[in-house]
């Protein structure tokens, strides 16, 4: 490609397909909106897999961030969105909502969200009770390790034990002579 042609620029929301062979259809890249509503995550979320190096992306001409759909996939698996299908639902729009449509709607959403982050409380306190747990196991199995080491040491102090002797026999004791053998001798 000659520097006089550019490729256009991919703007915040429109989708920039890749080259296509025949009867192919690659992935296309989105920005970040259309990847924070393709994924149903927030657009923090998506900044924050980029900064992190989870989700891979790509600077535009005017230096924003693209993604390809398949890398969302890739980091979002629940994504419902297909290859074939990433245009049509990107460009469709839902009809205008009434004033009370969309009041019941911030209500619904307000309700989830709260819902929401009380479960990633709830989230945050198991995975710090697990944590907790697997510490005292740890600590656990390691001081059963150093009492075992410590008996092992002990019984290399102990004397050898002693062959055991089989019991003397006990002599039986005389019986008392009888008169006549005592008169007798015998």
């Amino acid at each position: 490609m000659s520097e006089d042609q550019n490729p256009e620029p991919v703007q915040e929301n429109s989708i920039e397909p890749m080259n296509t062979s025949a009867n192919f259809a690659a992935p296309a890249k989105v920005g970040l909106n259309q990847a924070a509503r393709l994924t149903g995550a927030s657009k923090n979320t998506i900044i924050k897999y980029s900064e992190d190096g989870t989700l891979s992306y790509e600077l535009n001409a005017q230096n924003r961030k693209v993604y390809q759909v398949a890398e969302l996939q890739r980091v979002f698996p629940n994504m419902k969105v297909l290859y074939g299908s990433v245009t049509s639902s990107l460009n469709r729009r839902e009809p205008a909502k009434s004033g009370s449509d969309q009041s019941n709607n911030t209500q619904e959403l307000d309700r989830l969200r709260t819902e929401l982050h009380q479960k990633e409380i709830e989230l945050a306190t198991e995975r710090e009770k697990s944590r907790l747990l697997t510490q005292i196991a740890e600590s656990k199995q390691e001081e059963a390790e150093k009492w075992h080491k410590q008996a092992e040491r002990l019984s290399l102090m102990l004397p050898a034990p002693e062959a055991q002797k089989a019991p003397e026999p006990v002599p039986e004791p005389e019986k008392p002579k009888g008169f006549f053998s005592r008169i007798f001798g015998g």
